[in-house]
């Protein structure tokens, strides 16, 4: 069973319409919510984590 409530890298590129390399950028950059080490070769995120990143991200726009 997949749990949904973990993105991975190349379904948050998607969501976001950039590249992994973007993504990679941007949390190196503290730009992005730091990821979570599923195991030394999988990262993810929490769903919850990017949607309020997400929520953030609309907010700061709309000022």
């Amino acid at each position: 069973m997949i749990d949904k409530s973990f993105i991975r890298i190349d379904d948050l590129a998607s969501q976001l319409g950039v590249t992994k390399v973007t993504i990679w950028r941007w949390r190196k950059e503290g730009r992005l919510p730091a990821a979570i080490a599923v195991s030394p070769r999988i990262v993810g995120w929490k769903r919850e984590t990017i949607e309020a990143w997400l929520d953030a991200q609309a907010t700061e726009l709309a000022y």
